[in-house]
């Protein structure tokens, strides 16, 4: 029993000895020629600098209020209008003192954290240390002090703090994804590219002063915090109109020293660029030495791939959690993903890094470069273990768990519950099935349920057992007749509702008096008469198409109910009960048919509902887009309002209604309803941001979640019309796009 459970230890030291003993030798260093690294002594210098203007401006400023304290007493002496003269006196030492404030703040306001890594210590992972200790051996680099990871698709190694500069206390972090998704020479490339730029010592220490300055103007420019909104607030409605005026004033100035170190910003931009992007082909060489520079472009195809399968994964859970499910294992949620996809997107994805440029600011070449750099290189390369690279780490997969439920706290917080943890590998399942089921629907339709309608029958007529095959083979034939119809009709569905929603929001923007750019919004007209006229022609168009859509597609929905209840005897279909509503009985199964039809059912009630919102949702969202941090036209204030109140009273109408069905599918929380499952929490109309977002969130849910029934049913209902020899209809090809 003993020596089973010391198994897994001896296991790893017995592949540690092998690789450490494959990453013996050192890599030629890289050299870093006089010129260069004058160059980069000159721009850290010119960064300096411009921080010492900042702080020149402050002082400025600070000289210019003590200047009118001291000459413009006069002010206060004169004794008509005292109040003007005391307004000119006090004003614009207040203005002064809050621009110095809002001048300093940023200086020393906190970072924003994205959360805290997890450290792990030595006697945990001593494998790990002791290869990344060897491998900065291998390119004359300082150890780490310290190796984190977290759940990114990232790797990068850089100074604790500003201390570093000095004491050089570095800190290795490592993303489980490429820890999980890559081979071992892979992922060596990748730590040794970071302890590359380590290896150039001095200046390595320039081009982290010269990143620092410029992340800090960045933040100083963009950065906006609840004094800002204050500030703004008081502005415009700050009760007496001399305090109105002085915070007026206080903006106008805040504005102007923005705008300063916009420009400075800009020009640390320009600078430093081509020195930063150098320093990033140097690093590149270094890895490629240590692993060959064939090795270097499989490891960007596969970053790559694993960041997009990265936010591919993000999206899914954030998809998962309105069921109050997470997958346990991030990491692995993120390498299934990926490995699912196809090879047309990954075709994409490469043409897509071939098609990219270094642009004149860019601190990164673009992947076309970076190769053809390391091509040149043309180095053997020294490590070339193909073991996978989560040999490293002493337990991989409780790792992962571990540092995926940090990753879920960050954003969740005391949300989060044991119970929401459910395993990746059921997850993934999950969505691979959800993927089988949503081709399913396109054969069972022909891809004629087109996005945007709930498309589902009323009608519940029997159909006698000894009938079915004969009715279903009627329904397929009806639709074969029909699809070139059909599809006529989804293509100006789909366009002239586009055209109709386009209108919509070119008319918000009038309203709200901005300036529109009609070749945005694809109009080829602008005048009242012909919108009108153009509108016009778009509903008669989108409700002729329905009309058809409606007549075609109501006898297959018809098929899809009753091929998929097939053999279900003891389920007979939800009776109604008169108030558009179905009876379900409650020991129903979570994802029965039973309960998928009658949540389809109530949910095609609200078609027009749905639709109608929809509308209010993009004709905020139109508006939202154009608004700016400040100085807004007050009727684009009043028309934001407006259109935000008419969304968030159109959503509370479609949340009553969704409040009412039960949520079809298995959900953590028992007897949760649509409503819960599309939006936890309606906001307040006053607030138009979060009113667009929470419409939005519904949207999703409700199309989302009507997807889900209809492909689950249209699976069914092929599995059964394939049981009784119907074989399942091809997949539809693309629909030829028609003007509407």
């Amino acid at each position: 029993m003993e020596s089973a459970e010391t198994h897994p230890d001896q296991h790893q030291a017995s592949v540690g000895t092998q690789i450490l003993a494959s990453l013996r030798g050192k890599t030629k260093p890289i050299r870093t020629p006089p010129l260069y690294f004058a160059g980069l002594i000159l721009v850290a210098g010119a960064m300096i600098v411009l921080p010492l203007v900042y702080l020149a401006v402050i002082a400025l400023v600070i000289y210019a209020v003590y200047w009118h304290c001291i000459n413009d007493t006069g002010l206060l002496q004169i004794s008509h209008s005292s109040w003007i003269s005391l307004l000119l006196y006090v004003g614009p030492i207040v203005v002064g003192a809050i621009l110095v404030l809002f001048m300093i703040k940023p200086i020393f306001a906190r970072r924003t954290s994205g959360g805290k890594p997890m450290v792990l210590k030595r006697a945990e992972e001593p494998l790990l240390y002791e290869f990344v200790d060897q491998l900065c051996d291998m390119v004359g680099a300082p150890h780490p002090r310290e190796i984190a990871v977290d759940c990114q698709v990232n790797a990068a190694a850089g100074f604790k703090n500003a201390l570093g500069l000095v004491t050089g206390n570095l800190v290795l972090m490592i993303g489980l994804p490429l820890a999980a998704g890559f081979e071992l020479r892979q992922l060596t490339a990748v730590l040794a590219h970071e302890f590359g730029h380590f290896a150039q010592g001095s200046a390595m220490r320039l081009s982290y002063l010269i990143r620092t300055i410029n992340a800090w103007f960045a933040r100083l420019v963009f950065e906006r915090d609840k004094w800002d909104r204050m500030l703004v607030t008081q502005s415009r409605r700050g009760g007496h109109y001399a305090i109105r005026l002085v915070c007026s004033a206080c903006r106008i100035a805040i504005w102007l020293t923005r705008w300063i170190l916009w420009c400075l910003m800009w020009t640390g931009n320009v600078i430093s660029s081509f020195m930063l992007r150098q320093m990033e082909y140097d690093a590149d060489r270094c890895a490629a030495r240590v692993v060959g520079s064939s090795v270097m472009e499989g490891v960007a195809e596969r970053a790559s791939s694993l960041a997009l399968a990265f936010h591919m994964s993000l999206a899914d859970l954030s998809t998962a959690w309105r069921e109050k499910r997470l997958a346990d294992d991030l990491p692995m949620l993120t390498i299934a993903r990926e490995s699912a996809f196809q090879p047309k997107d990954r075709q994409t994805m490469a043409d897509r890094r071939g098609a990219a440029r270094t642009r004149l600011f860019d601190s990164h070449p673009c992947a076309r470069d970076r190769s053809a750099s390391v091509q040149r290189e043309n180095a053997p390369g020294i490590f070339t273990s193909d073991l996978p690279a989560s040999v490293l780490f002493k337990d991989f997969k409780e790792l992962c768990c571990l540092s995926t439920i940090g990753f879920y706290r960050q954003s969740l917080g005391r949300a989060l519950k044991p119970e929401h943890l459910h395993s990746t590998e059921s997850m993934f399942a999950g969505h691979q099935k959800l993927r089988a089921n949503v081709s399913a629907l396109q054969r069972y339709f022909q891809g004629l349920i087109v996005p945007g309608h709930l498309w589902f029958s009323q009608d519940q007529s029997p159909v006698p057992d000894d009938q079915r095959r004969e009715v279903l083979i009627q329904a397929r034939n009806a639709l074969a007749e029909n699809l070139d119809r059909g599809t006529a009709a989804a293509a100006h569905y789909a366009v002239s509702d586009a055209s109709i929603a386009q209108i919509l929001c070119f008319r918000s923007l009038q309203s709200a008096e901005v300036k529109i750019n009609p070749q945005k919004f694809k109009m080829d007209v602008t005048d009242e008469a012909s919108i009108a006229t153009a509108e016009t022609s778009s509903r008669t168009t989108r409700s002729a198409a329905l009309e058809t859509l409606n007549e075609i597609l109501n006898p297959q929905i018809r098929r899809l109910i009753l091929a998929s209840s097939a053999g279900d005897k003891a389920a007979p279909l939800p009776v109604d009960c008169g108030d558009g509503n179905y009876d379900v009985a409650a020991d129903a199964p979570y994802g029965s048919r039973r309960r998928l039809i009658d949540a389809l059912r109530s949910l095609s009630h609200l078609a027009g509902a749905i639709e109608t919102l929809q509308q209010r949702w993009q004709a905020l969202s139109v508006l939202l887009s154009v608004v700016r941090r400040d100085k807004n036209p007050r009727a684009l204030v009043l028309q934001v309002m407006r259109a935000s109140e008419q969304c968030c009273e159109q959503l509370f109408v479609v949340h009553a209604a969704l409040r009412a069905i039960p949520y079809p599918y298995e959900h953590t929380e028992r007897g949760a309803t649509v409503s819960r499952y599309c939006c936890e929490q309606l906001p307040n109309k006053k607030n138009p941001s979060p009113v667009q977002k929470a419409t939005r969130a519904t949207l999703n849910g409700v199309f989302d979640l009507y997807m889900r029934m209809m492909s689950d049913l249209a699976q069914w209902a092929e599995e059964a019309e394939t049981a009784i020899g119907l074989s399942p209809l091809p997949a539809p090809k693309p629909a030829a796009v028609t003007k509407a």
